[in-house]
């Protein structure tokens, strides 16, 4: 046909059609153990992240499916485990694209501020504190206006998703402690760890092909 049609054209989808693809693959992903009972956690919400961070990505509707994949193989390698899956969609599309920059476009009530909450976040924020807040009163008002502003949802979780410690007596760890002390240290590099080992499991696979 080229010999006598020699035209073409770029169908590319318009952002509204990227939106609602990506909440709706991400609506239809596998159930998964929320962290928590906060709205923040639930499918829905992943749903309404996807829907506004996919036209702001810049990748085509076969890039964003394949970012969707990972996370659905990541929830079903990690099925019996409480799992942040907005932050789980984040981390698989940081891989892909600038999503710092992406974000920055989202109104402030739309992004996803609990991302701020790395290892390196959370000892900046509690070098000098202790868990039981036996320092002074500013320090600790400052832990709680951090977590008061960029992840409140992050409380009221249970003491073995913070991974602390159980305590012997009738102490009580402080809110800022759990979330900035021991939630920090392992909240998001155990979410990286579930898509690091689908990447893995994905060059395995193709090393396996056969020649």
């Amino acid at each position: 046909m080229d010999k006598f049609v020699d035209l073409r054209f770029n169908l590319a989808p318009n952002k509204d059609e990227v939106a609602e693809f990506a909440r709706e693959i991400a609506l239809a992903l596998p159930e998964y153990v929320p962290l928590g009972d906060h709205v923040e956690f639930s499918i829905e919400r992943v749903g309404k992240f996807a829907f506004d961070l996919a036209p702001l990505s810049g990748l085509t509707i076969r890039q964003i499916k394949r970012v969707f994949l990972k996370v659905e193989v990541a929830l079903r390698c990690y099925s019996g485990e409480p799992v942040d899956c907005a932050v789980l969609v984040f981390l698989a599309f940081s891989q892909v694209m600038n999503i710092q920059n992406a974000l920055a476009e989202l109104p402030d009530e739309l992004r996803l501020k609990r991302i701020d909450l790395t290892p390196e976040r959370g000892e900046e924020l509690t070098e000098k504190m202790d868990e039981y807040g036996t320092v002074g009163r500013d320090f600790i008002r400052s832990a709680n206006k951090y977590i008061s502003k960029n992840c409140p949802e992050l409380l009221d979780l249970s003491i073995e998703v913070y991974g602390a410690p159980m305590l012997d007596d009738h102490r009580k760890y402080h809110d800022w402690a759990l979330v900035l002390k021991f939630l920090a240290r392992h909240y998001l590099p155990r979410h990286q760890a579930m898509l690091d080992a689908v990447q893995e499991l994905a060059i395995i696979g193709t090393d396996a092909q056969p020649e």
